[in-house]
Order: C-alpha cells, then sequence, then structure tokens
C-alpha cells in the first residue's frame, strides 16, 4: 500500500514538473531502488533545476496541485541549495498521504 502510494506521487508530480519545463532527477530512497538496492521509504525526494524565481513560481504550481507544504517558510536554505517539503495524497484520501521533499539546486552539475 505504501509503495503504490509513493509511485503514484512521484508519477504524478513528474507529469506536472514536466508540464512545468522543471528539470528533475529523482533522490533518496526511489533512487537505490532503481539501482536493485530496496529500501523501504514513505517519501519522493527529487532534485529540481533552478532559476532565482523558480521555487516562489513552483510553490504556487504545486499548491494549485494540490501539494501542502509542511513548514513556513516553504522554502528553507540547506548549504548551497534550497529545500522545500510538502504532504500530497494523490488519491484524495486524507489517510493516503506521501511527504515530497524538493532540493532546489541553481547553477549546473558543475556548481556554475
Amino acid at each position: 500500500m505504501a509503495g503504490e502510494l509513493v509511485l503514484a506521487t512521484l508519477r504524478q508530480i513528474l507529469s506536472l514538473l514536466a508540464e512545468l519545463k522543471v528539470d528533475s532527477a529523482v533522490m533518496g530512497g526511489l533512487a537505490v531502488a532503481m539501482w536493485n538496492h530496496l529500501r523501504n521509504t514513505r517519501d519522493v525526494d527529487l532534485l529540481i533545476g533552478a532559476t532565482p524565481s523558480t521555487p516562489r513560481r513552483l510553490i504556487s504550481d504545486l499548491v494549485a496541485a494540490g501539494l501542502k507544504p509542511l513548514k513556513e517558510p516553504v522554502v528553507r536554505s540547506l548549504g548551497t541549495s534550497r529545500v522545500m517539503q510538502f504532504r500530497f495524497n494523490p488519491s484524495g484520501r486524507m489517510d493516503e498521504q506521501a511527504w515530497c521533499d524538493f532540493c532546489v539546486r541553481s547553477g549546473t552539475a558543475r556548481g556554475d
């Protein structure tokens, strides 16, 4: 059940990010599982590419799509990255919620 919830959340979030033309990559337990190192996870962790205006616009789009911010302020600094955390229930049922963590990284993979 939890695995289905996480995968449904991942599919919907990736689809939304593609519509918004936001580059993303899967991280965390789901990324590890893709390498056949199974790990129990109940959240979706994504790295997203950003411009300075991305978090503000993205928060609005994510909330409009049904995601609920976990904390205020929504964007928190973590070193050179910014982190946003949301909860989401793709089925619409309040008893089925997944966590979505977004690591917002500016620049390129080289750190430019």
